[in-house]
């Protein structure tokens, strides 16, 4: 009971709210013990709000997930989680949802409240209209990280919401094409997979990772870059980025992953890898002259 209980609130997927964390890591002066417990409770009211998203939807679906070969496995579909515990479950992710939120900062609230009407517009009608889906699906992402940001009432610049729109965007569209590709039938299992092909997808996304990489590249040799981080060693970086993306690249067009790409990042130990390094150079380049003036006493 328990085991369905936790499949229900899809505790499988909580990692991908580890990404309202991003904002406090680029600001690591801004790393106290205050703020990293501030953005903790972001992250748990993003838990409660994606929970409450699923529960919704296998609550309004299963009826038709009951005719689908996996989805009829669901508890609630399965007949195991009755509707009123599952209703139960919703109302109590939701009002934690909301209390949390309420307790780091009402434009964290806001981010919140905006995540749960995205997936409403996108549950509803959202989900069949081409393109705007995708666009629904990066917003859900874009959120998370906005709300750490204003957890810890940071400045967020035109080049980081730059960056990262891409980022969901490249997401996204490599979802739908998994989606497109790897399904026996993939119209009837996701309709809106009629409006887009293979050669398209492909283009998009290839478009997409290039911008990334070039955008980033800009932003390292910028002048407000250099400013905030005090250091021109960031371009040092770029090449981990190249190297994320292409290893994205390989995994969704030569192996078919990416239907969950949050899960693909911590899945691929190479891609896992590259981040890692990304990380690690990141935080050294921009922590070199304070820890050498320490050394020098």
């Amino acid at each position: 009971m328990l085991f369905d209980y936790l499949s229900l609130v899809r505790l499988h997927q909580w990692h991908k709210n580890i990404s309202v964390f991003l904002v406090l890591f680029l600001n690591q002066n801004s790393i106290t013990k205050e703020n990293v417990w501030i953005t903790f409770v972001a992250m748990l009211a993003f838990i409660c709000a994606s929970s409450f998203v699923y529960l919704m939807n296998d609550f309004f679906d299963r009826n038709f997930d009951r005719s689908h070969p996996v989805k009829r496995h669901r508890p609630l579909a399965a007949g195991r989680i009755s509707p009123a515990s599952a209703s139960v479950l919703a109302s109590s992710a939701l009002t934690f949802s909301i209390l949390l939120g309420w307790m780091v900062t009402p434009m964290s609230l806001m981010t919140i409240i905006l995540y749960l009407l995205v997936n409403v517009i996108y549950s509803t009608f959202g989900k069949r209209i081409p393109f705007f889906d995708v666009i629904l699906l990066a917003t859900g992402f874009l959120l998370r990280i906005l709300c750490g940001a204003y957890a810890i009432d940071a400045l967020i610049s035109f080049w980081f919401i730059s960056i990262i729109v891409l980022f969901c965007f490249l997401f996204g569209f490599a979802k739908r094409f998994v989606e497109l590709t790897s399904y026996n039938n993939p119209t009837k299992s996701r309709p809106v997979l009629a409006y887009y092909s293979k050669e398209l997808l492909q283009i998009i996304i290839f478009l997409v990772g290039s911008l990334i990489v070039f955008v980033y590249t800009l932003y390292t040799f910028s002048d407000r870059c250099i400013s905030i981080f005090a250091t021109e060693s960031l371009p040092y970086t770029i090449p981990f980025v190249f190297l994320g993306v292409w290893r994205f690249f390989y995994q969704v067009f030569r192996k078919g992953k990416g239907e969950d790409p949050a899960s693909l990042l911590l899945q691929d130990k190479m891609l896992a890898g590259i981040i890692m390094l990304w990380a690690l150079s990141f935080t050294v380049l921009i922590r070199w002259n304070e820890w050498r003036s320490m050394l020098n006493g």
